[in-house]
């Protein structure tokens, strides 16, 4: 099946699972999904980043051009880190704590 037919799900829709530990089997799912979204994500002119909810610590599998046009990084930079990368050197008077509490309710 072609990386365009696959079908896009939702995070919401997703069921919640437990993290998993990075091992090699999860290591050959990160590369996986980054090749498959890649494709499907990196054309995109508006900004998106994915993470894998799945793997410890949620790392980044995609990004669109728009997202590294717009934030300056590049895809390497990026790939595989946590995005509260993109908290550094804001103040923490300017991170929003409702945000975060509001966001780590998809989280188990």
């Amino acid at each position: 099946r072609s990386v365009a037919s696959a079908p896009l799900v939702p995070a919401m829709a997703m069921p919640l699972r437990k993290q998993r530990p990075v091992t090699p089997e999860t290591q050959q799912e990160f590369m996986d999904a980054i090749f498959h979204l890649t494709a499907v994500v990196a054309p995109l002119h508006f900004p998106v980043l994915v993470s894998d909810p799945l793997i410890e610590d949620c790392p980044v599998v995609g990004a669109s051009s728009g997202f590294l046009e717009l934030t300056g990084f590049s895809f390497p930079e990026v790939l595989g880190r946590n995005a509260r990368f993109l908290l550094e050197g804001v103040p923490e008077a300017e991170v929003s704590r409702s945000a975060r509490k509001d966001a780590s309710n998809y989280c188990e």
